[in-house]
């Protein structure tokens, strides 16, 4: 860098895009400043405003024009377009609005499905170990028919963390048919209440984030509970007040006062679980001794296994479980992908023959054709109206 040329580089792009007849006293103006900016400022400063003025010169007046258009007048051409494309929308309204509507319309749906596709893809596949999750599902053989349920012995899950390997951690709530629905009351105060039973690992295991409390605190006692963010502020004002606090739950299993010892984030809406109170599952063998025996279905299992492990083979390994530990021959164990059960959920004679994501594959198909129909539609209506633009085509040879 030296007064008479403080950027080569600078100065070579100027002379690319500059007019020629006005190089010449922009790049003399520049020179100028610079030596007055170097005295004053010093060299870096002197140069930095340099560059930047030299793009500051990046205007359409300053630009030369394209090799062989110079005769073109830009600022013509486009006024042009722009009075013809109003033109044209004023004389064919209907069909201009067609058109738009149409593909908007198409573009609009086919993101609206998209979302609710997504939506539904995303239930139960927010835990954070979404892809060691698993549930366990039994297949019952009878002489005609093959029933498959999501609901298993109360057992299962502390006596397959203890015999395979593959599982590294397991808990057990109770299934859809036990579950404490009933009415929390504090003081005067009286709430319905989505309850579960659940295993005093179950925070631990599933991401329902506490907000107070350590998650493997929470569920240690059969005297204990955990309650929602929301149905803590309705009770008590706030989840910090309602640790240590109690409360009057009565249900059709059990009436008894609970101590709240831990807070949990609200379930979000894409879970399938829904509840608003968690007690120890302990409660529930508390009034039922078949909740924790090996010929009681009071339970759902979910597991926990470890990363690499063959899914088939596991399958095949515990699939004569029940019958090693309880001699039920006629019961068949496997497991399948937690988030997967809300779509594929439909069972026929034991096999997976599909559910919920039948319907989310054809609205995907909708969306598809409903966005290749919009875009086929525009460019039909876009050609038809190409024999009305051929008188525009003289004016705009003319301008060349």
């Amino acid at each position: 860098m030296n007064p008479e040329n403080p950027s080569k580089l600078f100065s070579r792009f100027l002379s690319w895009f500059c007019k020629e007849d006005l190089y010449e006293s922009i790049q003399g103006d520049l020179l100028e400043q610079y030596e007055t900016d170097e005295a004053s400022r010093g060299k870096f400063q002197a140069g930095l405003r340099y560059r930047l003025a030299i793009l500051q010169f990046l205007k359409p007046k300053i630009l030369k024009p394209f090799k062989g258009s110079k005769n073109l007048n830009y600022y013509g051409m486009l006024k042009h377009h722009i009075l013809v494309s109003i033109r044209g929308f004023k004389r064919r309204k209907a069909i201009f609005l067609i058109n738009l509507l149409g593909l908007s319309t198409g573009i609009a749906t086919f993101f609206i499905i998209s979302l609710w596709v997504e939506n539904e893809r995303s239930v139960d596949a927010f835990h954070d170990n979404d892809e060691q999750l698993y549930r366990a599902i039994t297949n019952f053989q009878l002489p005609q028919q093959i029933f498959t349920w999501d609901y298993t012995t109360g057992r299962l899950a502390e006596s397959m963390k203890a015999d395979f390997p593959e599982v590294e951690d397991a808990v057990r709530i109770g299934n859809s048919y036990f579950r404490p629905r009933g009415v929390i009351s504090v003081d005067e105060q009286h709430f319905e209440t989505e309850g579960l039973y659940a295993g005093k690992n179950f925070f631990q295991m599933m991401t329902y984030p506490l907000i107070l409390e350590q998650t493997d605190q929470v569920l240690n006692s059969k005297e204990s509970v955990a309650i929602s963010a929301s149905m803590a502020i309705k009770a008590f004002g706030s989840p910090e007040q309602a640790i240590g606090e109690s409360l009057e739950w009565e249900n059709g299993t059990f009436q008894k006062t609970l101590l709240v010892t831990g807070v949990f984030e609200d379930v979000p809406k894409n879970s399938r679980l829904k509840f608003d109170a968690v007690v120890n599952y302990d409660v529930l063998i508390e009034a039922d001794n078949h909740a924790d025996a090996w010929n009681g279905g009071y339970a759902e299992t979910y597991l926990q296994l470890r990363k690499g492990t063959d899914i088939a083979l596991f399958n095949e390994k515990i699939a004569k479980y029940y019958d090693e530990k309880a001699e039920l021959d006629k019961f068949t164990l496997f497991v399948q992908k937690y988030s997967d059960q809300y779509l594929h959920n439909k069972y026929e004679d034991g096999a997976l023959v599909g559910g919920r994501i039948e319907q989310v594959r054809l609205f995907i198909v909708v969306a598809v054709f409903v966005l290749v129909i919009a875009c086929i539609n525009f460019m039909n209506l876009s050609t038809a109206q190409s024999s009305l633009r051929l008188k525009e085509i003289s004016p705009k040879k003319g301008n060349r």
